[in-house]
């Protein structure tokens, strides 16, 4: 009975019309921009100052320690796994193809399990590393998880209430589709317990990673430390912390590297600094450099005042990148929101622009040249970006992955209520899924 009524509640909340393309929904990019050099960042209140630090000594992301010990003497507790043939709320999905993909999912009221599914999303399994459970009187715990194929993965566990600090904070690493999992060493908070909420975790191949971390914030400062690894998640660095310059000043949206030394932190300007940012390293994650994009011709960094954010940021090959812009203009004028995917082919060096007429807020690329950008409304590319067409309009905010032109999940949330649903069509259409717990 609890089944039928699941279906019935979640099914209606995909009962949207489609929203086919046309000749007015394609949108491209503005003639293309020269080359600008290194950007400078334009006129702004003083604290811009802590926005900018000149990189110095590349960090060596390698093992300082012997790899840790096995999982069992990290802890002889372990969270209960959840009951095959029982139901779940997904929380977050990663399909890897059209059949394999990883899931972050739980029961009402439980912690977060690590999944996999074999059948495009119908069975998940549990594949929980063996994290140690709330202790009594202590807030559940959620995960965020990298995932990188079929076989590896990284697997960080917090407190929903990230006041309350995890004693002994590690990643647990699989390389083996999650038959197996190996703790990291501690991560070390020496000095900075005050808040623990993991915010980006990404790798750029299976060796070098980095976890960005929030502790802390006030005064438009995101206070975060960023942890690197060299050695495949073994050990863990602290890069940057708030002791240090870099990522400190405003909000921190996103973070992806490109290779081992090269990655960037898009940012939130929080209406305190005119213009649209992101920051860069080149030396690995210990020092970083802000870079403001160029102006769209509705705006002027100098003159309109506006609440402008740099979001998700993707690499789609070693020179190709796109990075979302949504802005909030204010002051004397009619106040309006902007939105803009910007994209460039010399990593950052110039970039071009569309605008779009609605917000979105995550881009999914499956290759340099198809892509999503999704929000209530999702849009499409198949030319790296440089022109979007409107597919669909939904009623639900969704997470998605995409694994082909064609094929792609999502895990839908409308009123506190989720649902995961599967594409064939690009996004123009989708299906409802109702997935259980499956047996080994």
């Amino acid at each position: 009975m609890r089944r039928v009524i699941l279906f019935v509640s979640v099914l209606t909340l995909f009962l949207s019309g489609c929203n086919y393309p046309s000749d007015s929904d394609a949108l491209s990019a503005e003639s293309p921009l020269p080359p600008t050099g290194e950007p400078s960042p334009p006129s702004a209140p003083a604290a811009t100052n802590t926005l900018v630090h000149t990189p110095t000594t590349a960090p060596t992301l390698e093992a300082t320690e012997p790899p840790p010990p096995p999982t069992d003497t990290v802890s002889d507790l372990r969270m209960l796994p959840l009951t095959p043939g029982d139901e779940f709320i997904l929380t977050q999905i990663s399909m890897i193809n059209q059949s394999t993909g990883w899931g972050i999912g739980h029961q009402i009221g439980s912690d977060d399990h690590i999944l996999r599914t074999k059948d495009g999303g119908q069975t998940w399994f549990d594949l929980t590393p063996p994290e140690t459970p709330p202790q009594q009187g202590e807030p559940k715990k959620i995960a965020w998880g990298y995932f990188a194929d079929a076989e590896n993965a990284w697997v960080i566990y917090a407190y929903e209430k990230w006041s309350v600090i995890p004693p002994a904070p590690r990643v647990w690493k699989t390389a083996d589709g999650g038959a197996s999992w190996q703790a990291s060493q501690e991560l070390s908070l020496t000095g900075q317990e005050d808040s623990f909420l993991p915010e980006g975790f990404t790798f750029s191949n299976n060796e070098h990673g980095w976890l960005l971390i929030h502790i802390g914030g006030g005064m438009h400062h995101d206070y975060s430390l960023l942890f690197g690894t060299g050695d495949g998640g073994q050990t863990w660095q602290r890069l940057v912390d708030p002791y240090k310059p870099g990522l400190q000043s405003l909000g921190n949206t996103g973070l992806v590297f490109v290779d081992e030394k090269t990655g960037w932190v898009s940012k939130d300007n929080m209406g305190v600094m005119f213009g649209a940012f992101w920051e860069e390293t080149i030396d690995g994650g210990r020092n970083w450099e802000s870079h403001f994009l160029p102006a769209p011709p509705e705006l002027d960094w100098k003159n309109d005042p506006s609440a402008c954010r740099t979001e998700s940021p993707h690499f789609t090959s070693a020179q190709t990148a796109a990075i979302i812009v949504n802005c909030h203009t204010f002051g004397d004028s009619e106040s309006q929101d902007l939105t803009y995917i910007y994209v460039t082919g010399d990593r950052g060096q110039s970039w071009q622009h569309t605008k779009l007429p609605s917000p979105v807020n995550k881009l999914d690329f499956i290759n340099y040249q198809t892509g999503w950008a999704t929000g209530r409304d999702i849009y499409m590319t198949t030319d790296g970006g440089l022109s979007w067409v409107k597919i669909k309009t939904v009623n639900w905010d969704g997470q998605f992955s995409f694994v082909d032109a064609q094929t792609g999940w999502a895990v839908a949330v409308k009123n506190d209520t989720a649902a995961l649903v599967k594409t064939d069509d690009s996004g123009r259409t989708w299906e409802l899924i109702l997935p259980l717990i499956g047996e080994e």
